[in-house]
């Protein structure tokens, strides 16, 4: 349902289309990516970036990535399922959550501000969305099976004044 961005750069538009490795190869950490544009986009961003913008490490890992097909589709796969499970969960326990695709959703909460700092002091990390413009939502990345179901938990311990 959406325009296809490398399309733009096939088109000679001066647009830079990124790519992460954070999320479905799992190098977060690494914060490694690339960038795929027009000869004159990536002229002119070579004349600004850094000499040393990534590491050796970093690079190794992502050519490594790029080489295991299997561990991507595993890992898309999970994904698909993780964001699946919270969402049905969601919907069981009558929270409002926008639909997504990607490897998080948003859930509404109120005050987003004040839900992050309560699951925080609860061990539980989500992003408050007010910086968004969506100060009543926070962004629940999906996780393993047994981190989601543990959040869903403590969801309904919350839910229910703490009683499960």
């Amino acid at each position: 349902d959406f325009p296809s961005s490398l399309d733009y750069v096939a088109q000679g538009r001066r647009v830079l289309v990124t790519r992460s490795f954070s999320k479905a190869y799992g190098l977060a950490g690494l914060r490694i990516g690339y960038g795929i544009a027009s000869p004159a986009v990536i002229e002119a961003l070579e004349t600004i970036r850094p000499r040393y913008n990534t590491n050796r490490l970093a690079q190794v890992a992502a050519l490594a990535a790029l080489a295991d097909d299997e561990h991507l589709r595993r890992t898309v796969t999970s994904n698909a399922e993780g964001r699946a499970y919270l969402a049905e969960q969601f919907g069981r326990l009558g929270l409002f959550y926008v639909p997504s695709e990607a490897n998080f959703l948003l859930l509404r909460v109120g005050d987003g501000r004040n839900a992050h700092r309560l699951l925080r002091d609860l061990g539980l990390l989500v992003q408050p969305m007010d910086r968004y413009g969506l100060p009543a939502f926070v962004r629940v990345s999906v996780g393993l099976p047994e981190e989601n179901e543990h959040f869903i938990g403590v969801l309904r311990a919350l839910g229910s004044g703490g009683r499960s």
